[in-house]
């Protein structure tokens, strides 16, 4: 099973104060910093996410769509509990149960 795979810990690296106003990237820019840091030390890290996108035209490129297309993922995230509320009240019904599971209330 692949969860017992891995053995892994989190281990705190460091401990930031920051101003929000004035550094609101503080977090994301630390954590990318440690990531690289461990990296350049040959540490084989699980996560492969990177906190910064290091692609600037990347990065521009995703601003301008979020701006493009704001209500876009609240919609998709209704869209999928929607699917997931008719198809528990589906297995439900053919199963002859009353469903109690709080997002299939509708």
């Amino acid at each position: 099973m692949l969860r017992n795979r891995f053995r892994w810990t989190i281990v705190a690296l460091v401990e930031l104060q920051y101003d929000a106003a004035v550094f609101p990237h503080a977090l994301r820019q630390a954590e990318q910093a440690a990531i690289d840091q461990l990296r350049g030390q040959g540490v084989v890290l699980l996560n492969k996410n990177a906190p910064v996108d290091t692609n600037a035209a990347r990065r521009a490129y995703m601003a301008e769509w979020r701006r493009r297309n704001a209500g876009y993922m609240a919609a998709k995230g209704r869209e999928h509990r929607e699917r997931r509320r008719q198809k528990l009240l589906q297995r439900t019904a053919e199963a002859g149960t009353v469903c109690l599971d709080a997002f299939a209330a509708a």
